[in-house]
């Protein structure tokens, strides 16, 4: 199965799991969906045969220095990540969690344990953005997500 194909049907998997209408990549690489006031892209880069997921949660308050220092600490050797990067965003302040996933897999459901172990991550940290002062969710359209990955 060649990149393209093989990274289409990890979409595909996904969509199915998750319960939403099936989506695809845009001419440009790039894949979307909301859910649970949360933003999901992934950004096929079929040169490097890498997928990148990355997981929008909302904006914290950028002035709450108790709630930055938490995601340093989680984010500090993948400790509260799921293995993957957590950051803000700084063009739009968005706290955001990534990941990168080798092609090819052996099977498209091995996305399965990739992708539950960073929504499990996901979740963890939007319960703590939840609690945090003046936080907002995330769901974006598509004209605001196509910038969000920038690599």
């Amino acid at each position: 199965m060649n990149f393209s194909d093989q990274s289409q049907a990890i979409l595909d998997h996904i969509a199915e799991q998750a319960g939403i209408e099936p989506f695809q990549f845009d001419d440009t690489g790039r894949a979307f969906f909301n859910a649970n006031d949360m933003t999901f892209l992934f950004y096929g880069l079929e040169d490097e045969k890498v997928l990148v997921t990355a997981i929008y949660m909302g904006q914290p308050d950028l002035d709450d220095a108790d709630f930055l220092y938490t995601v340093l600490c989680g984010n500090h050797l993948w400790e509260l990540t799921g293995g993957g990067s957590l950051s803000i965003d700084s063009d739009t302040g968005h706290i955001c969690l990534h990941h990168r996933l080798d092609l090819p897999l052996e099977d498209p459901a091995e996305i399965e344990a990739f992708f539950g172990n960073l929504l499990g991550a996901a979740d963890y940290w939007k319960e703590i953005l939840s609690k945090a002062d003046g936080a907002t969710g995330s769901n974006l359209t598509a004209a605001e997500a196509q910038h969000f990955i920038r690599v």
